[in-house]
């Protein structure tokens, strides 16, 4: 699937940089999307990944172009509260404030 978005010209990495995410360190990705060839409509979208033992926790965020700044921090206030924690049956529960 990479090979057919990098050839359609539909998907444009804006930026890349390591992250911490939930006291872990992880990975973020924006990335600018025209979901529909020759249209006006672009949306950017952020992911944000890390691995926490066997598992990996991937968050997205996306919006329109001309709006997803503006959003941005409270997301990025979101993303500060992010946590996980582990239960007394092995599984992982996570919470964002």
């Amino acid at each position: 699937m990479q090979t057919t978005l990098n050839q359609s010209e539909q998907v444009d990495v804006r930026s890349s940089s390591d992250v911490t995410l939930a006291g872990y360190p992880g990975h973020r990705v924006v990335l600018a999307i025209q979901p529909v060839q020759n249209s006006t409509l672009v949306l950017d979208q952020m992911n944000i990944w890390t691995t926490i033992g066997n598992k990996v926790y991937l968050l997205t965020y996306e919006g329109e172009e001309s709006t997803f700044n503006q959003r941005l921090p409270e997301v990025s206030q979101m993303l500060e509260t992010f946590n996980v924690t582990s239960s007394n049956n092995n599984m992982a529960n996570t919470t964002a404030g």
